[in-house]
């Protein structure tokens, strides 16, 4: 889908492609092989790690292997010796059940072998094969769409699923033409909905094209699906930690609303957003469990928080810069069907945000998983910065 809108974008070497929600790198990693530098951006830090990782074209893989291989050894000879214990407390995953404590330990271990090695760059890299792997094959959780735990039997090996995902790292590393190695791919850690505020945000004169899909209003916890490797990695310890990724979050589910919320004061003025807010706010009254009640609070924060995205973008985008954003309706909240791509050209619409040209291109139909059992469409809203 990405390589399809890069090409219906017209972009190409001259510029670059921006992602402002870049997720683990998908559009990243498409303009790349197209030679086209890019610029990611993206609230969870674990993201942001994976999209770096995967644009870093100039890693050699045998050498990788080979550090992989030694980490493996280090940590068996330190495994012997203390048991598969550690002096990391255990985390809430494993008190959840997602994770063994064997596997933890065991994995914990081998970070602190990669704290020690020498070439940083590459130890990040294997820091988050351990991370993929230990999720893929050693935890108890699986996803569909949701995050929900399993039974996972028999012994698992720690050190063999991390030699197993790095060797496909490095089958990967071998396919790619050296000749587009080099071409630039920034990541930037932040809130989107305040693109012009992040950390070489001067890069952004240099944007002829934005290819990204940010979050649907839906029931969809980004830091539950990414929960192992935060904590695995040490970037979320508490729950305080875990709060301030959510808070530079779009406000997509009733997980990551707060008291002093307020971007649907910049929309309420938006009829169709209005009504549906509205309407929400009727059928939740007669739910009894409380994620409910946040219904209608989430859907106004959230248009409220893609208005003020865009917002920010207006600022930061030259003129003529081409852009398209990949929403998908919705019809999770009590049933009430959210046409999120024509609010969304509705939002853009507005004069205040000097965008034209826009329009929207279907891509796909699917049946709603939840609610009414209607087909809903994932469309690009695709329009020009004036």
């Amino acid at each position: 889908m990405a390589g399809g809108l890069l090409r219906i974008l017209g972009a190409n070497a001259s510029g670059w492609t921006a992602d402002p929600f870049c997720g683990t790198g998908t559009t990243l990693v498409e303009a790349k092989f197209r030679g086209i530098p890019s610029l990611g951006v993206d609230s969870n830090p674990f993201s942001t790690m994976t999209s770096r990782a995967k644009v870093d074209w100039t890693i050699k893989p045998q050498k990788l292997l080979e550090l992989a291989t030694r980490v493996v050894e280090d940590s068996d000879v330190h495994q012997l010796k203390n048991g598969l214990r550690t002096n990391i407390p255990a985390p809430s995953i494993v008190k959840r059940g997602w994770v063994r404590e064997s596997v933890w330990n065991e994995a914990t271990t081998m970070l602190e072998q990669l704290r020690r090695a020498r070439s940083s760059r590459y130890a990040e890299v294997l820091r988050l094969a351990l991370a993929w792997a230990v999720k893929q094959w050693a935890s108890n959780i699986k996803f569909g769409p949701e995050a929900y735990r399993v039974v996972r039997r028999g012994p698992i090996s720690v050190a063999k699923v991390f030699v197993k995902k790095v060797r496909e790292m490095c089958m990967d590393l071998e396919l790619i033409p050296r000749s587009i190695a080099d071409v630039p791919a920034v990541v930037l850690h932040g809130d989107s909905r305040k693109a012009d505020l992040l950390c070489e945000s001067d890069r952004w004169a240099d944007v002829k094209w934005v290819l990204t899909s940010p979050p649907y209003p839906t029931e969809h916890d980004y830091t539950r699906i990414s929960r192992v490797e935060l904590e695995l990695l040490g970037l979320v310890r508490n729950g305080d930690e875990l709060r301030e990724i959510k808070q530079l979050m779009m406000r997509s589910n009733s997980k990551n609303i707060y008291a002093g919320d307020n971007d649907y004061d910049l929309v309420r003025r938006f009829v169709t957003i209005r009504r549906i807010v509205d309407r929400l706010e009727k059928r939740a009254r007669k739910k009894e469990y409380g994620f409910a009640r946040q219904y209608p609070k989430v859907v106004g924060e959230y248009f409220g928080g893609l208005y003020r995205h865009f917002a920010s973008l207006a600022r930061v985008l030259p003129r003529d810069a081409k852009c398209a954003y990949v929403l998908g309706e919705q019809c999770s909240y009590l049933g009430c069907f959210v046409p999120t791509a024509e609010i969304t050209r509705r939002l853009l619409s507005s004069h205040e945000l000097r965008f034209e040209d826009i329009h929207l291109i279907h891509l796909r139909t699917r049946r709603s998983t939840r609610g009414v059992r209607r087909r809903i469409r994932e469309q690009a809203v695709i329009f020009q910065k004036r």
